[in-house]
């Protein structure tokens, strides 16, 4: 409720403070209005979460606590909390090279198509992040309560249904790419289209993949281990992913955006495997006694 109320919020602030509201005396700020409609969205959704969180019939009220707690605690938040900041840390960084390759191959062109096309593809994977909750929840449960194959169970369902309500929305943007595009960019800009359309067709084939991936990190987080999705989204996204798409951007005068984006696909695929496996094999039954 609070995030689609932030997002309401947003929304409508975007249309006064972008184009102004004369009888109320608001003036149009222009593209700065947009990022101020962000930060008050925001800022009101965190207040009112705050506000929920610490009233009285909370079960998880907040209240003032010394800053000096134990020594322990603060140890094992950070050792859980670094190798998940490193992995996202990893995929952000990846995001930012594809998308300066992307450039080199398809100019201009392709960073206008990339600038939409991203924004089309956070909707698969925040929709991962909610399944990778759902996992994280159930899977810790089971593991503490001993009940290990239960815990992967409910990884493998959470990271399948994460694919499977991805590939709809990759089957709703593969469709109606131009359209999609043409909301977005001008008919006349026929390069920036066409490579929109390109991204939408085939790089977001590897989406669903990634919110596999997502999904199934979420279950492992859950049963204790945090380290493993770390390793295997490094090795994969900087291991091969970058390595290959620099070298066919080097090497292959000719080469296309297409083969930027099959290899974006191919590299995901090959992960998702790597996760289900890991789902499949991970020993947690150590995990239980803690």
């Amino acid at each position: 409720v609070l995030l689609v109320g932030a997002n309401v919020v947003n929304l409508l602030l975007d249309i006064v403070l972008l184009f102004g509201w004369e009888d109320m005396g608001i003036p149009a700020f222009g593209a700065p209005g947009a990022a101020y409609a962000s930060v008050i969205s925001r800022a009101l959704a965190a207040g009112l979460g705050l506000a929920w969180l610490c009233r009285s019939g909370c079960g998880l009220r907040f209240s003032w606590v010394p800053l000096r707690g134990p020594l322990g605690q603060r140890r094992q938040i950070f050792a859980m909390a670094t190798p998940q900041a490193a992995q996202m840390l990893v995929r952000g960084l990846v995001a930012i090279a594809l998308t300066r390759l992307a450039q080199e191959l398809g100019g201009q062109a392709a960073l206008s198509a990339l600038g939409v096309a991203t924004r089309l593809e956070t909707m698969v994977l925040f929709a991962a992040v909610g399944f990778a909750s759902a996992g994280t929840a159930i899977a810790g449960r089971n593991v503490g309560a001993g009940n290990v194959a239960r815990a992967r169970r409910a990884g493998q369902l959470a990271s399948l249904s994460a694919l499977i309500f991805g590939a709809c929305l990759v089957l709703v943007f593969s469709l109606a790419a131009r359209p999609l595009m043409l909301l977005f960019l001008s008919e006349g800009d026929v390069g920036e289209v066409n490579a929109g359309i390109g991204y939408l067709q085939i790089a977001a084939l590897g989406l669903p993949f990634s919110a596999f991936c997502i999904a199934a990190t979420g279950a492992i987080n859950g049963g204790g281990r945090f380290v493993p999705p770390m390793i295997i989204d490094a090795v994969g996204y900087l291991g091969f992913l970058l390595p290959c798409a620099s070298l066919v951007v080097a090497v292959f005068a000719g080469a296309t955006l297409l083969a930027l984006w099959w290899i974006f696909v191919a590299v995901n695929a090959c992960l998702a495997c790597v996760y289900w496996f890991y789902l499949a094999r991970a020993n947690w039954a150590d995990c239980s006694k803690t």
